[in-house]
């Protein structure tokens, strides 16, 4: 452990970012592809090798920052967090880091293995994982584990029994603004339940499955809840055991526009149902926001921000939804929260790169396991760079 804790210019900035509201800054460990397990000290001059590493060091309210890269091999694969309240998250999203799993038939490994009673104060995103080879659970194993997962993308990992990408069992997990991509499993080719496991998936995309239903679970105890989801395009069904949730809460059957899912781009075109302006929940769906350069319309020039800005929501007070609108003079990446007044984050509309340009997002009062939330004072914040912008809002039911 460090003996002493010393912020520096770039930890101060990614608190900034990263906790808005009320929240103090939490106590950072790096880790960069340059690193070193041995002599490093998982500061931001001299980050360790593995997340695993870090993990390691870190105490309850932590924060691990992930640097852009590939990361292989032990130490970044079969990550157990240890029970720990922490937050293992990417410094720029999952379109710059990547958990490479490196499993196959004769070496199975997951991305992450949770046995140890994690809770929602776990918090994992920011990544793509891939390249999972397991019996269960090939990106993330959860059993009697209840994380936060937000703002990933699982793609192409195999489970030999179930769960390509995801096993619930006994355990609750929170999956936020994720995309689940060609990953492949005999019984829920993307996620399985068991046991009472009932994960909430809010604003993510699964598609592309192969084998087993996309969502499956083992007994009637097992209640996955799917709220703004897309689920399309699996071979083994899209809805075919959670029939009742298709067209429900927000819930759609449609072609989520990809950019390039062969190269491992999931960003998506401006026309995708997923877009935040092209569907009911007002919000985006999956991990990465809109970015297809070569096939959207380019906005003019002239037309584009000059600054950063957020106007504030209208109306205000509110009663069933408000807008709140914002500018970019340039390609950012995002994140998009809001707040209680105890600075505890109630709903999140997307992390992720956004194009220059004007945007609205439309909020109705539901938080991220899509139920309403009480009456009282609410904080949007837009944090890009060193720029934080909150806006106080009244919802008044």
């Amino acid at each position: 452990m460090r003996p002493t804790v010393r912020l520096s210019v770039i930890q101060m900035t990614i608190c900034l970012v990263l906790l808005a509201g009320p929240e103090a800054c939490a106590y950072s460990w790096y880790v960069a592809t340059t690193g070193d397990d041995l002599i490093g000290d998982g500061s931001p001059q001299n980050p360790f090798a593995t997340i695993q590493r870090a993990v390691n060091e870190a105490d309850n309210r932590h924060l691990v920052i992930v640097a852009d890269g590939v990361y292989t091999g032990d130490g970044n694969r079969d990550i157990d967090l240890l029970g720990k309240s922490i937050t293992v998250r990417s410094l720029n999203g999952p379109l710059y880091t990547t958990i490479d799993c490196g499993g196959n038939t004769n070496d199975f490994h997951n991305g992450f293995y949770l046995t140890r009673g994690e809770d929602e104060s776990t918090v994992i995103d920011g990544f793509t994982i891939h390249g999972g080879y397991a019996s269960m659970g090939a990106a993330v194993y959860c059993q009697s584990s209840s994380p936060r997962i937000t703002n990933c993308v699982f793609r192409e990992n195999t489970a030999v029994i179930s769960g390509g990408a995801m096993r619930c069992k006994s355990c609750t997990p929170t999956v936020s603004h994720c995309t689940f991509y060609g990953n492949s499993a005999p019984t829920g080719a993307a996620v399985f339940c068991i046991a009472s496991g009932s994960p909430h998936l809010n604003n993510c995309v699964v598609a592309c499955s192969a084998g087993g239903a996309a969502i499956d679970a083992y007994e009637a105890t097992s209640q996955p809840l799917l709220v703004c989801c897309d689920v399309y395009g699996n071979g083994g069904g899209d809805w075919t055991t959670i029939e009742d949730q298709a067209g429900a809460n927000g819930n759609m059957s449609a072609d989520p526009s990809f950019c390039e899912p062969a190269a491992g781009d999931f960003r998506i075109s401006s026309t995708s149902p997923c877009a935040p302006e092209n569907n009911d929940c007002g919000t985006l769906v999956g991990a990465l926001g809109v970015g297809c350069t070569h096939t959207d319309v380019t906005v003019p020039e002239k037309t584009l921000p000059t600054e950063f800005f957020m106007n504030q929501n209208y109306p205000n007070p509110f009663n069933t939804s408000t807008t709140i609108e914002f500018g970019l003079p340039m390609p950012a990446y995002l994140a998009l929260i809001v707040y209680n007044i105890l600075g505890q984050r109630v709903a999140t509309f997307g992390e992720g790169v956004l194009p220059p340009g004007f945007y609205s997002v439309r909020w109705s009062g539901l938080d991220d396991r899509g139920q309403p939330v009480s009456s009282g004072v609410y904080f949007f914040t837009l944090c890009s760079g060193e720029y934080k912008s909150p806006c106080k809002m009244l919802l008044i039911r």
